[in-house]
């Protein structure tokens, strides 16, 4: 299974057993290296601030399946992680089945490793 299919599984799952708490003002999808690999994991935020990427460090929402390990070589550039799970995530979340079920109040999303900025994917 590619990047896509496991992020977009993962995505389903959350979308038809999570309800995100009308509070949270922004998501966050954390990128971090592991024993396995490359995990991704979901937050959310209470507040969103453009301007200091310390909004995402706020976890006022966590789901209960917040991990998922990615299928990625150890070997693989962060960079090239980032750029590929950002335009993964951009693509399935303008899907129309994800997008209402579960993402479709936000305005705010990003993307980042722990150590690391964070990028826009809406």
């Amino acid at each position: 299974m590619d990047i896509k299919d496991t992020i977009s599984n993962w995505l389903q799952e959350l979308s038809a057993t999570e309800t995100i708490p009308k509070s949270i003002k922004g998501l966050y999808f954390g990128l971090k290296g592991t024993l396995e690999g490359y995990a991704i994991y979901l937050t959310g935020a209470k507040s969103y601030d453009e301007n200091d990427d310390d909004w995402a460090c706020e976890i006022d929402y966590e789901p209960k399946n917040k991990y998922l390990i990615l299928p990625v070589q150890d070997s693989i550039c962060q960079w090239t992680l980032l750029k590929k799970t950002r335009e993964t995530l951009k693509e399935l979340l303008a899907n129309h089945k994800l997008k209402s079920q579960l993402f479709n109040k936000f305005d705010h999303i990003a993307l980042g490793f722990d150590d690391g900025e964070l990028v826009t994917v809406k």
